[in-house]
């Protein structure tokens, strides 16, 4: 199982992109910093993948942050993006087409889940 979380967290670090984050986060995204914004989306990947749950939480200065519990394992790859710590509170779980519903995480989604299969396909 180790081997292909890896192997799919490479896949979606490979596949992040502009066009797949947040809204208020472009500004922010940059190949130096190509997590931003792909909390929401990321998470839902490895939920696709690995089942478990999707958390998300707000931070003290309005951040909202999403990750996956996996056998009570917090998995936040997206973490990377924030230049501090950040502290979460207000925690929600989220059913992942609760998810998809909210904004436009679906068509980010999308394109995402697109290059990662690809990317994966292209590795064999």
């Amino acid at each position: 199982m180790i081997y292909r979380f890896l192997k799919l967290k490479k896949a979606i670090q490979k596949s992040w992109g502009v066009d797949t984050a947040y809204k208020d986060d472009v500004p922010k995204w940059s190949t130096d910093n190509p997590a931003a914004g792909q909390c929401a989306v990321t998470a839902l990947i490895i939920h696709d993948y690995f089942g478990g749950r999707i958390y998300s939480g707000m931070s003290q200065d309005g951040v909202v942050h999403y990750w996956n519990k996996i056998y009570g394992l917090k998995i936040d790859i997206t973490r990377s993006q924030f230049k501090e710590t950040k502290k979460f509170t207000n925690i929600t779980k989220w059913i992942a087409n609760d998810l998809l519903q909210t904004g436009n995480v679906k068509e980010r989604y999308a394109i995402l889940k697109e290059r990662i299969e690809n990317y994966l396909q292209n590795q064999i």
